[in-house]
């Protein structure tokens, strides 16, 4: 629910921010990588190499105000709504749901574990989701920042947010 409102759909605040309020990207989005076991969180945008700066910091600012200024029950119902409405849809075709009865079977989700879930998401409390922000988003001061771009033009600015370590994309390891 929380990255749902966070990150995780197109009237997300991140992408609000980033895309409609000032221009910097065309998209902006946030996702919890799902593994057997937690997985990261992933924040992603991209923009030009002369505007990097500008929706670095507008990054870390809406993810410093998730943590100060969380939702209210308006926007947790609206992500409930929006789960309701969307959903449903992902199963509708054999392929989609043979998708999903593979997936949970890879990562040992029964039947009845999945319907919990899916229960439990719509019971989501403010509170619920308040200890979800505190408990797994990262905070502005704890997090690993990738940055794919024109060195030459934004490594300096890099440095701003931390120990620069620069690769080529056709490196080894990478």
């Amino acid at each position: 629910m929380v990255n749902l409102l966070f990150g995780g759909r197109f009237t997300s605040i991140f992408n609000d921010e980033l895309r409609i309020k000032s221009g910097y990207s065309y998209g902006a989005s946030s996702r919890f990588e799902e593994f057997r076991t937690p997985g990261p969180f992933v924040m992603s945008t991209y923009t030009r190499n002369a505007t990097t700066e500008p929706a670095i910091d507008k990054t870390l600012e809406v993810l410093d105000r998730l943590h100060t200024y969380p939702f209210n029950d308006d926007s947790l119902t609206s992500a409930k709504n929006y789960i309701r409405g969307t959903f449903p849809p992902t199963l509708e075709t054999g392929p989609e749901l043979a998708r999903r009865l593979a997936t949970n079977e890879v990562e040992g989700i029964s039947r009845e574990k999945f319907n919990a879930e899916l229960t439990q998401e719509q019971a989501t409390t403010l509170a619920n989701a308040n200890s979800v922000i505190d408990k797994d988003f990262p905070t502005k001061d704890n997090y690993v920042m990738v940055i794919v771009g024109k060195a030459s033009e934004i490594g300096a600015m890099a440095a701003k947010y931390g120990t620069v370590t620069t690769k080529k994309i056709g490196d080894p390891g990478y």
